[in-house]
């Protein structure tokens, strides 16, 4: 029998995607081709095996609403085809979702920092309702 949750909170490594990592990494301006091209597989492979761990908390603990929240460096041009992925894989899910962009300090953070947030109620749960 699975444990049932009521609220599962989860977030995925975002440091490969943040803007203020990807600054540290530039040298002289620009990353070379081949760099870029690294970071974009591990980051890749990073957030979709962290989608994965979730979905198997998920499955295992049911819970009726999941809060998921990633830096909104995934919703640019560059990130766009791995976006269209980690939403693809949540419509895969029993939940209906709802997601947007925020600004931390406009939820009570004392920095200023846009996260993408994601919001999915269980189908047929009692939150559904």
């Amino acid at each position: 029998m699975a444990t049932r949750l009521d609220v599962l909170s989860a977030t995925a490594s975002c440091r490969l995607l943040s803007p203020a990592q990807r600054a540290r990494g530039k040298k002289g301006g620009a990353l070379h081709a081949k760099a870029e091209q690294a970071i974009q597989r591990r980051t890749q492979a990073k957030l979709l095996a962290d989608v994965a761990d979730v979905r198997r908390v998920v499955e295992k603990c049911e819970p009726m609403v999941i809060m998921l929240e990633e830096t909104a460096g995934l919703r640019r041009p560059r990130h766009a085809a791995l976006y269209r992925k980690v939403q693809g894989e949540l419509r895969g899910w029993p939940y209906d979702w709802r997601h947007e962009e925020s600004d931390c300090a406009e939820l009570g953070a004392a920095h200023h920092r846009k996260r993408l947030l994601w919001a999915g109620v269980r189908r047929g749960s009692r939150a559904a309702a």
